[in-house]
Protein backbone atom coordinates (compact mmCIF):
# COMPACT_ATOMS: atom_id res chain seq x y z
CA UNK A 1 0.00 0.00 0.00
CA UNK A 2 1.00 3.51 -0.99
CA UNK A 3 0.55 6.60 0.86
CA UNK A 4 1.43 10.21 -0.63
CA UNK A 5 0.46 13.90 -0.40
CA UNK A 6 0.25 15.76 -3.29
CA UNK A 7 -1.43 19.02 -3.96
CA UNK A 8 -3.92 20.33 -6.70
CA UNK A 9 -5.45 23.79 -7.63
CA UNK A 10 -9.25 23.76 -7.35
CA UNK A 11 -11.78 26.79 -7.66
CA UNK A 12 -8.11 28.59 -7.53
CA UNK A 13 -7.40 27.53 -3.90
CA UNK A 14 -4.93 24.82 -3.57
CA UNK A 15 -6.40 21.86 -2.02
CA UNK A 16 -4.46 18.92 -0.20
CA UNK A 17 -5.31 15.77 -1.45
CA UNK A 18 -4.20 12.02 -0.29
CA UNK A 19 -3.32 9.39 -2.75
CA UNK A 20 -3.46 5.91 -1.87
CA UNK A 21 -2.79 2.80 -3.91
CA UNK A 22 -3.84 -0.53 -2.69
CA UNK A 23 -3.06 -4.07 -5.01
CA UNK A 24 -5.42 -7.44 -3.47
CA UNK A 25 -3.85 -10.42 -4.96
CA UNK A 26 -6.01 -13.85 -6.12
CA UNK A 27 -4.83 -16.43 -3.35
CA UNK A 28 -5.83 -18.92 -5.33
CA UNK A 29 -9.45 -18.37 -5.69
CA UNK A 30 -11.15 -20.03 -8.31
CA UNK A 31 -14.25 -16.97 -8.43
CA UNK A 32 -14.70 -13.89 -6.54
CA UNK A 33 -17.60 -11.94 -5.12
CA UNK A 34 -16.40 -8.55 -5.11
CA UNK A 35 -18.66 -5.83 -3.70
CA UNK A 36 -18.04 -2.50 -3.79
CA UNK A 37 -19.97 0.53 -1.74
CA UNK A 38 -19.50 4.29 -2.41
CA UNK A 39 -21.65 6.44 -0.48
CA UNK A 40 -19.97 9.95 -2.07
CA UNK A 41 -17.75 10.97 -5.27
CA UNK A 42 -16.54 10.02 -8.01
CA UNK A 43 -15.88 6.36 -9.24
CA UNK A 44 -14.78 4.12 -11.71
CA UNK A 45 -14.31 0.00 -12.34
CA UNK A 46 -12.88 -1.08 -15.44
CA UNK A 47 -10.82 -4.36 -16.11
CA UNK A 48 -6.66 -4.46 -16.67
CA UNK A 49 -5.58 -5.68 -13.46
CA UNK A 50 -2.79 -8.58 -13.27
CA UNK A 51 -3.71 -9.06 -9.47
CA UNK A 52 -7.44 -9.45 -8.10
CA UNK A 53 -7.70 -6.17 -7.44
CA UNK A 54 -5.22 -2.60 -8.21
CA UNK A 55 -7.21 0.72 -7.30
CA UNK A 56 -5.75 4.52 -7.11
CA UNK A 57 -8.09 6.26 -4.40
CA UNK A 58 -7.75 10.26 -4.24
CA UNK A 59 -9.64 11.44 -0.71
CA UNK A 60 -9.09 15.38 0.96
CA UNK A 61 -9.43 13.93 4.30
CA UNK A 62 -7.63 11.51 5.72
CA UNK A 63 -10.42 9.70 7.53
CA UNK A 64 -12.15 9.17 4.10
CA UNK A 65 -9.21 6.60 3.12
CA UNK A 66 -11.33 3.44 1.33
CA UNK A 67 -11.41 -0.27 3.41
CA UNK A 68 -10.30 -2.68 1.81
CA UNK A 69 -10.66 -5.96 2.82
CA UNK A 70 -9.86 -9.67 1.44
CA UNK A 71 -10.44 -13.29 2.76
CA UNK A 72 -10.59 -16.88 0.67
CA UNK A 73 -13.40 -19.34 1.73
CA UNK A 74 -11.69 -23.36 0.81
CA UNK A 75 -14.24 -25.57 2.41
CA UNK A 76 -16.04 -25.92 -0.73
CA UNK A 77 -15.46 -28.03 -4.27
CA UNK A 78 -14.10 -24.45 -5.12
CA UNK A 79 -11.93 -21.50 -3.69
CA UNK A 80 -13.77 -18.53 -3.18
CA UNK A 81 -12.97 -14.90 -3.01
CA UNK A 82 -14.69 -12.34 -0.81
CA UNK A 83 -13.36 -8.73 -1.64
CA UNK A 84 -14.98 -5.61 0.19
CA UNK A 85 -14.13 -1.45 -1.18
CA UNK A 86 -16.09 0.34 1.55
CA UNK A 87 -16.21 4.17 2.09
CA UNK A 88 -15.99 4.39 6.06
CA UNK A 89 -18.81 4.20 8.16
CA UNK A 90 -18.27 7.65 9.82
CA UNK A 91 -17.75 10.02 6.91
CA UNK A 92 -19.33 13.14 7.50
CA UNK A 93 -19.50 14.99 4.25
CA UNK A 94 -20.72 18.27 5.27
CA UNK A 95 -22.66 20.07 2.62
CA UNK A 96 -20.38 23.45 3.23
CA UNK A 97 -17.29 21.49 2.70
CA UNK A 98 -15.52 22.93 -0.92
CA UNK A 99 -13.06 21.99 -2.73
CA UNK A 100 -12.18 17.74 -1.39
CA UNK A 101 -12.13 15.24 -3.88
CA UNK A 102 -13.17 11.64 -3.23
CA UNK A 103 -12.26 9.77 -6.20
CA UNK A 104 -12.11 5.68 -6.71
CA UNK A 105 -10.27 4.41 -9.49
CA UNK A 106 -11.16 0.42 -9.65
CA UNK A 107 -8.84 -1.98 -12.01
CA UNK A 108 -10.16 -5.65 -11.57
CA UNK A 109 -8.91 -8.95 -13.14
CA UNK A 110 -10.19 -10.14 -16.26
CA UNK A 111 -9.57 -13.93 -16.17
CA UNK A 112 -11.16 -14.79 -13.10
CA UNK A 113 -15.31 -15.14 -12.56
CA UNK A 114 -16.53 -12.48 -11.00
CA UNK A 115 -19.95 -11.65 -9.39
CA UNK A 116 -20.08 -8.21 -9.28
CA UNK A 117 -22.19 -6.18 -6.46
CA UNK A 118 -21.53 -2.17 -6.33
CA UNK A 119 -23.51 0.00 -4.38
CA UNK A 120 -23.64 4.01 -5.13
CA UNK A 121 -24.47 7.14 -3.04
CA UNK A 122 -23.66 10.68 -4.42
CA UNK A 123 -21.67 11.24 -7.88
CA UNK A 124 -21.02 10.07 -11.13
CA UNK A 125 -20.12 6.63 -11.91
CA UNK A 126 -18.71 4.77 -14.89
CA UNK A 127 -19.15 0.61 -15.03
CA UNK A 128 -16.73 -0.16 -17.53
CA UNK A 129 -17.05 -4.45 -17.09
CA UNK A 130 -17.30 -5.48 -20.40
CA UNK A 131 -14.10 -7.33 -20.49
CA UNK A 132 -14.78 -8.73 -17.17
CA UNK A 133 -15.90 -12.25 -16.64
CA UNK A 134 -19.17 -11.61 -14.79
CA UNK A 135 -21.57 -14.64 -13.73
CA UNK A 136 -23.69 -11.89 -11.91
CA UNK A 137 -24.10 -7.52 -11.87
CA UNK A 138 -25.86 -5.69 -9.40
CA UNK A 139 -26.02 -2.31 -9.59
CA UNK A 140 -27.86 -0.34 -6.38
CA UNK A 141 -27.83 3.44 -7.44
CA UNK A 142 -27.96 6.71 -5.67
CA UNK A 143 -28.27 10.32 -6.95
CA UNK A 144 -25.58 10.38 -10.36
CA UNK A 145 -25.42 10.38 -13.89
CA UNK A 146 -24.13 6.07 -14.39
CA UNK A 147 -22.70 4.58 -17.17
CA UNK A 148 -22.63 0.69 -17.17
CA UNK A 149 -20.77 -0.29 -20.29
CA UNK A 150 -21.65 -4.37 -20.90
CA UNK A 151 -19.78 -4.26 -24.30
CA UNK A 152 -17.34 -7.42 -25.56
CA UNK A 153 -16.85 -10.54 -25.55
CA UNK A 154 -18.71 -13.46 -23.36
CA UNK A 155 -17.59 -16.53 -21.66
CA UNK A 156 -21.23 -17.55 -20.08
CA UNK A 157 -24.60 -16.23 -19.80
CA UNK A 158 -25.43 -14.14 -16.63
CA UNK A 159 -28.14 -12.31 -14.84
CA UNK A 160 -27.83 -8.10 -14.16
CA UNK A 161 -30.20 -5.73 -12.20
CA UNK A 162 -29.21 -2.32 -12.24
CA UNK A 163 -31.93 -0.33 -9.30
CA UNK A 164 -31.96 3.33 -10.56
CA UNK A 165 -32.12 6.01 -8.39
CA UNK A 166 -31.85 10.12 -9.50
CA UNK A 167 -29.67 10.78 -12.43
CA UNK A 168 -29.59 9.35 -16.05
CA UNK A 169 -28.75 5.85 -16.61
CA UNK A 170 -26.67 4.97 -19.64
CA UNK A 171 -26.09 1.10 -20.60
CA UNK A 172 -24.14 0.02 -23.38
CA UNK A 173 -24.68 -3.30 -24.58
CA UNK A 174 -23.05 -5.48 -27.09
CA UNK A 175 -23.79 -6.46 -30.85
CA UNK A 176 -22.65 -10.32 -30.83
CA UNK A 177 -23.86 -11.15 -27.23
CA UNK A 178 -27.90 -11.87 -26.62
CA UNK A 179 -28.90 -9.23 -24.82
CA UNK A 180 -32.62 -8.74 -23.52
CA UNK A 181 -33.51 -5.87 -21.28
CA UNK A 182 -36.73 -5.04 -19.02
CA UNK A 183 -37.56 -1.71 -17.66
CA UNK A 184 -39.81 -1.04 -15.01
CA UNK A 185 -41.06 1.87 -12.59
CA UNK A 186 -38.95 4.85 -12.98
CA UNK A 187 -40.28 8.53 -13.69
CA UNK A 188 -38.32 9.70 -16.84
CA UNK A 189 -37.80 8.60 -20.94
CA UNK A 190 -36.36 5.38 -21.88
CA UNK A 191 -34.23 5.49 -24.91
CA UNK A 192 -33.83 2.41 -26.81
CA UNK A 193 -30.93 2.31 -29.64
CA UNK A 194 -30.20 -0.80 -31.67
CA UNK A 195 -32.99 -3.14 -29.58
CA UNK A 196 -36.53 -4.17 -30.29
CA UNK A 197 -39.65 -4.92 -28.02
CA UNK A 198 -40.48 -8.72 -28.09
CA UNK A 199 -43.97 -10.02 -26.93
CA UNK A 200 -43.08 -9.27 -23.64
CA UNK A 201 -42.29 -5.75 -24.47
CA UNK A 202 -39.17 -6.83 -23.08
CA UNK A 203 -35.89 -4.95 -25.48
CA UNK A 204 -34.03 -7.47 -27.68
CA UNK A 205 -31.45 -6.94 -29.78
CA UNK A 206 -31.19 -9.03 -32.71
CA UNK A 207 -28.41 -11.75 -31.49
CA UNK A 208 -31.08 -12.68 -28.61
CA UNK A 209 -32.07 -15.76 -30.56
CA UNK A 210 -28.67 -16.83 -32.01
CA UNK A 211 -26.54 -15.96 -29.82
CA UNK A 212 -24.26 -18.39 -27.82
CA UNK A 213 -24.34 -16.60 -24.52
CA UNK A 214 -27.09 -13.87 -23.32
CA UNK A 215 -27.33 -11.30 -20.60
CA UNK A 216 -30.20 -10.43 -18.98
CA UNK A 217 -30.44 -6.92 -17.69
CA UNK A 218 -33.22 -6.18 -15.26
CA UNK A 219 -33.56 -2.46 -14.14
CA UNK A 220 -35.69 -0.73 -12.45
CA UNK A 221 -35.69 2.98 -13.36
CA UNK A 222 -35.60 5.28 -10.93
CA UNK A 223 -35.78 9.47 -11.70
CA UNK A 224 -34.12 10.39 -14.53
CA UNK A 225 -33.48 9.01 -18.00
CA UNK A 226 -32.54 5.32 -19.11
CA UNK A 227 -30.41 5.25 -22.67
CA UNK A 228 -29.80 1.91 -23.74
CA UNK A 229 -27.72 1.68 -26.55
CA UNK A 230 -26.30 -1.68 -28.37
CA UNK A 231 -22.63 -0.98 -29.71
CA UNK A 232 -21.37 -2.37 -32.93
Amino acid sequence: MLLVLTACAEDEQAVEVNQASDTVSLEGADSVIAEISMGAGELQIRGGAEALMEADFSYTIDAWRPEVTYSVDESGDQAVGSLFVTQPTDIDLDANLTNFRYEWDIRLNEDVPIDLRVELGAGNSTLDVGELDLTALEVAAGAGNITVDLTGERARDFGAAIRGGVGNLTVLLPSEVGVKVDVSGGLGQVVATGLRRDEQDAFINEAFDTAEHTIILDIQGGVGEVNLEVVP
